[in-house]
């Protein structure tokens, strides 16, 4: 296969000022009516969601989405699961969660729809084609590092040029030119775990690509000899957390294109930005738990993609991440949220040694038994009775100082009074208290000691033997593993809230 979907040229997946416009003959059913489309026109908006309309004829049994006057113009109420389409160059394409809204008819039957797929997909011919003819991946991203993230690979780009203008008596002009750059602008990362996969950088985009420039785009580029599947960036989601907790931001999948030898996309496919608030999102300074350099991403990447799932750590990261897009006077729950899903992995892994539980699950109804039967009568008749007694039967279980307690135990790691106030400072926020403007600074410090306790975790849990870096301590040192967080001063004092 020789053609692709799109030219090859480096960032143009990526282009958000690029709309997609496409003249061909669709089918899609609406409910129960049936609508001719002969193309629709799709972009990424500012906030990076898909939104655009389709045209067509609409056949006799159609009707425009119900509600009258109360549908505002461009307005979603019809979801649809997928539309399938294809075009007489052989792009064959489909939109996934398709919602359509508002119709503006032009006459003669024919009309426009507003739509707004979470998710579209393209490809020439057939997928299996496009997955033979796959050479190589692209992962692309928004949220990414700054330019002021240690990148330590250079990238030479060169571009030739001729330039030709002719007129009837007119003196012709010719001109050609070759123009090359180099730029320090990507870092080595280690390969996703899927088969198949080869060598993997991160790479920075031009802001340019983005209306905000803060939003950094960002690619993840792999060699991928013909994938055996369709990929999907949900599978992709564990690799793209673990890279993200590393580097100190959540990076936000919005696309990926499989290219051929020759550059050419020969499957692309793109979806709306999976956060409420792009903007909230992206203000926050990186954080990457470490100093980032090939050596550390070369360990805790796959150390991560590998123990995400079984021991909390995507789960405590999503939140982590939440934490960073709502008010500080919010995201302290949030954490505390984060903490919670890595105790409860721990304490149902093969790795406790408690459970979480002063005695086995089976010692202890043996034992307790007798007076719990004994408690359970003594109580007939009483109001709540039956609460009481389930509230006896889970005495073997750890109270909640207990459990954290015995979770730092044993997992080996040291905690100070920086890292247990912040743990204290959550019950305010999660329980209404409220906050003054003279305490915010303090609430800041203490979300940065809860951060730092949250990284000084996973790195425990990731068998990290290196230092991390220290966010509660002005100026952000890099400390022993073992030593608790330093606090503001870095003399061990928690932030005063």
């Amino acid at each position: 296969m020789s053609r692709g979907i799109f030219a090859g040229f480096e960032w143009e997946p990526l282009s958000i000022a690029g709309t997609m416009d496409f003249d061909l003959p669709v089918d899609c059913t609406l409910g129960s009516d049936l609508a001719t489309f002969t193309g629709f026109s799709m972009a990424w908006d500012a906030a990076w969601l898909l939104s655009g309309s389709a045209r067509g004829a609409m056949n006799g049994k159609f009707r425009p989405p119900s509600g009258g006057n109360g549908i505002r113009k461009g307005e979603i109420v019809e979801p649809i699961a997928e539309v399938l389409f294809s075009a007489k160059d052989g792009t064959v394409g489909r939109l996934r969660d398709v919602y359509v809204g508002s119709a503006t008819f032009l006459g003669s039957g024919e009309a426009t729809l507003v739509i707004r797929p979470q998710q579209a997909a393209f490809w020439i011919d057939s997928i299996q084609a496009a997955l033979d003819a796959t050479r190589s991946c692209s992962i692309w991203c928004i949220n990414g590092p700054s330019k002021e993230f240690p990148f330590s690979l250079w990238t030479t780009r060169s571009q030739s040029y001729e330039f030709s203008r002719s007129r009837k008596g007119f003196i012709s002009r010719k001109r050609s030119g070759r123009g090359e750059c180099s730029a320090l602008d990507a870092i080595q990362l280690p390969a996703p775990k899927i088969t198949g996969t080869g060598v993997c950088f991160l790479t920075m985009t031009p802001k340019q690509l983005a209306l905000d420039h803060r939003i950094r785009p960002v690619a993840l580029e792999f060699v991928w000899e013909k994938p055996v599947q369709e990929p999907q960036i949900s599978e992709l989601s564990g690799y793209l957390m673990a890279v993200g907790f590393v580097v100190g931001r959540n990076l936000i999948p919005i696309g990926i294109s499989l290219f051929s030898d020759e550059s050419y996309q020969v499957f692309r496919c793109i979806q709306s930005a999976s956060v409420l608030d792009i903007s909230a999102a992206v203000v926050h300074a990186s954080m990457p738990p470490v100093v980032v350099d090939e050596e550390g991403l070369a360990k805790l990447i796959p150390a991560l993609e590998g123990q995400g799932d079984e021991l909390g750590l995507f789960d405590a990261i999503g939140k982590i991440w939440l934490a960073q897009s709502v008010p500080v006077e919010a995201a302290l729950p949030n954490l505390a949220s984060a903490l919670e899903c890595i105790m409860n992995a721990w304490f149902r892994s093969n790795k406790t040694k408690s459970g979480g539980k002063y005695l086995a699950d089976r010692d202890w109804s043996l034992l307790s038994k007798p007076s719990l039967d004994t408690l359970d009568a003594a109580l007939q008749g009483q109001p709540n009775a039956a609460r009481m007694v389930r509230r006896a039967a889970s005495a073997n279980n750890f109270g909640v100082n207990e459990r954290f307690e015995r979770f730092f135990d044993e997992i080996g790691l040291p905690v100070g009074d920086v890292e247990l106030k912040a743990i204290q400072a959550r019950n305010k926020a999660a329980h209404g208290g409220g906050f003054t403007s003279s305490q915010m600074q303090g609430l800041v410090d203490t979300f940065r000691a809860y951060r730092v306790l949250l990284s000084r975790v996973i790195l425990k849990l990731l068998e990290w033997e290196r230092d991390y870096i220290d966010y509660s301590t002005y100026g952000f040192p890099s400390r022993d593993l073992g030593d608790p967080a330093g606090g503001p001063e870095g003399d061990g004092v928690a932030a005063k809230i």
